[in-house]
């Protein structure tokens, strides 16, 4: 069985996190796969992004909260994401 890694960056996407997320959801599902995570990297957004990111956690255990306290850039994040996974393939996604 394959476990998998949805490495997601995201910077003021609290009007689309949301969906982006139950869109990574359906497809794990449509994929039938049983052993993924969603890493969800805020990037020191300036909106309820982070906010936002700690509730869905705590709604699915699937997804895996990454806040950084400011902008780090798109490196820090991609770096967090790859490193900071816990499965065997890491699949990145903007936000």
């Amino acid at each position: 069985m394959q476990s998998w890694s949805f490495g997601i960056l995201c910077y003021n996407e609290e009007g689309t996190l949301e969906n982006v997320v139950q869109d990574v959801i359906a497809l794990a599902k449509f994929w039938k796969l049983v052993d993924f995570e969603i890493i969800l990297v805020d990037d020191g957004s300036t909106d309820q992004t982070p906010h936002q990111i700690q509730t869905l956690a705590q709604r699915d255990f699937h997804i895996r909260p990454i806040i950084h306290g400011r902008n780090l850039g798109i490196g820090a994040g991609i770096r967090d994401i790859y490193f900071k996974s816990t499965k065997d393939n890491v699949i990145f996604l903007p936000g």
